[in-house]
Formats: C-alpha cells, structure tokens, sequence
C-alpha cells in the first residue's frame, strides 16, 4: 500500500482575487472625485431651491400698476386710452403708479415723451397744469345740467355761453354762442361742502378767448359740450 502524497492548496487564486477586490477598491483620488461630485450636486439643489423661493415669492409680491399703452408726447395730457394695467413686482429703485391712482393719473400733463410698455411713475407727470404756448387755464365751477355726466380729464369740449350774447365770438346754427370751439379739460374737482353742488372744472383755452371765458364762467353762462376726437388725432 502506497501513501499518497498531498500537495499544498495552491495560493495563485487567492492571490488573484485579492488583486481583483484591489482593482475595485476606489483610490484617493477617485475618492476625492466623488466627495467633489457630491458637493457640487448639494450646492446646485441649494441653488435651485433658492432661486425656485425666489422667484415663487416674486410672483406673490407682483402688484397691479400702469404702464404705457402707446407713446404720449411730452406736454400732452395722458388720456385713459393710453394706459393699461401690468402686474409688476416691487423695486427699490422704480415706483410704479398703483393702478387704482388711474383716474387721478387720466388728464395728468407728461413731464418727458412717454414710450409704450413702460411702466408710469410719479415723475413721469409734471406738477400741475401744462400748456402749451399761446393756451390758458380758466377755471369754471358748473352746475348739473352746464357740465356733461362722464366728463375726464384730458377730453376735449367746447365752451359755450349760456347767457346774453354780449361780445360774443360767433354762434353756432342754431343760436348758441361758442365762445372756444375746442378745449381741453385739465382736472376735475367733485362738489365739496364749501363748492355747493359745483364741479371745479379747469379748461386749457386759447389766450386770446381766456377774459372772455372767465368772465362768462364768473357770471354763471358758461356750459361744457364733450366733443369726441379730432379728425387728425
């Protein structure tokens, strides 16, 4: 009977696995790569989530204002057709007109040309009434019946006496005098206690019929006809 000799386990696959578990063991700088990849993947979600906050909160904050509807010279009187209502966000450097100020803002004078799409700003309207050379502002206190209903500022009307002809300019067909054919109404006042039942009412005429309108308006003879746009406007 022979002994039968036993070899030693052969250490080559051990050897091979432990250089397989190596290879896929990460290194140093793989490491790094990753823990950077890590960071940036973090930040950009911070990121997204800040500026998603952001704009979220934007939007809830935007508030109705006015803008321009088309371009208004500078000097002329803003008209409701020329302005529209956006919805804006607030800025430390602009103050937009609040939308609900519209009827204040109708019959304003523009301080500079106005360009459509921009928004209004207190400074884009000069202080007061604006006229142009060779114009006047007269102002009348009229009475229901001297004054047409749904009457802004910025429409143009005529001015006509109520009372004896006197010096009158002209009259029309029918026997009205006109005293101005066209004029513009700058701003309107609402009775008060101490006006009675008259509205303020100031008129943009021209030099030369000024006297004769506030004479007549001071006598009680004067009545307003809304007339509706011009023929080159």
């Amino acid at each position: 009977m022979t002994a039968t000799q036993q070899r030693p386990p052969s250490t080559d696959g051990a050897k091979a696995g432990l250089a397989a578990l190596g290879q896929l063991r990460p290194t140093r700088a793989q490491l790094r790569r990753s823990r950077a990849r890590v960071g940036v993947a973090i930040a950009l979600a911070v990121a997204c989530g800040s500026l998603f906050a952001l704009l979220y909160g934007s939007a809830g904050n935007r508030r109705p204002v006015l803008a321009l509807a088309r371009a208004v010279p500078a000097g002329s009187a803003l008209s409701a057709s020329d302005l529209r209502t956006v919805r804006a966000a607030p800025d430390a450097g602009l103050v937009p007109i609040p939308a609900t100020e519209a009827r204040a803002v109708v019959g304003r004078r523009a301080a500079v040309a106005l360009v459509p799409g921009t928004l209004l700003t207190p400074a884009d309207l000069a202080n007061g009434p604006v006229v142009g050379a060779g114009r006047a502002t007269v102002g009348l206190a009229l009475k229901a019946g001297q004054i047409p209903s749904g009457l802004e500022p910025g429409q143009a009307v005529a001015v006509v006496l109520t009372g004896p002809p006197g010096q009158a300019r002209g009259a029309s067909p029918g026997g009205a005098t006109v005293l101005v054919a066209r004029a513009t109404v700058l701003s309107l006042a609402p009775p008060t206690a101490s006006s009675g039942d008259a509205t303020a009412v100031t008129v943009a005429v021209p030099d030369a019929a000024a006297a004769e309108v506030a004479t007549a308006a001071a006598a009680g003879e004067v009545a307003l006809v809304g007339l509706g746009p011009s023929e080159g406007g």
